[in-house]
């Protein structure tokens, strides 16, 4: 059985906010964006996708749209936090944002 650990969860939303921790990516277009972290993804994914391990790779989802989210808001200069969540889910989907629950 294939879980992540604690330590490999810590260093899974490191890679994710190392895409993120730039500001000059607030000028890349969201395509790009899930051009460049599409590949972190599907390799998480297949090393860990096991139906067992799916609550922690769902933690990991969650903090990829929470990521998304803010960046967003940070490039269209939005003073809240997670609003426009829902939208931004929409435009990660159109984008092809890959899932990493499968």
């Amino acid at each position: 059985q294939q879980v992540p650990s604690k330590k490999a969860m810590k260093k899974m939303r490191a890679n994710i906010k190392e895409v993120f921790s730039s500001p000059s990516k607030l000028l890349w277009s969201m395509e790009e964006m899930v051009k460049l972290l599409n590949p972190k993804i599907i390799g998480m994914r297949n090393y860990y996708a096991r139906r067992f391990a799916r609550p922690w790779l769902w933690k990991i989802e969650k903090y990829i749209n929470h990521k998304f989210t803010r960046w967003y808001n940070r490039k269209k200069q939005r003073n809240y936090r997670f609003g426009n969540a829902a939208k931004v889910g929409e435009l990660t989907l159109q984008a092809g944002l890959a899932s990493i629950c499968g």
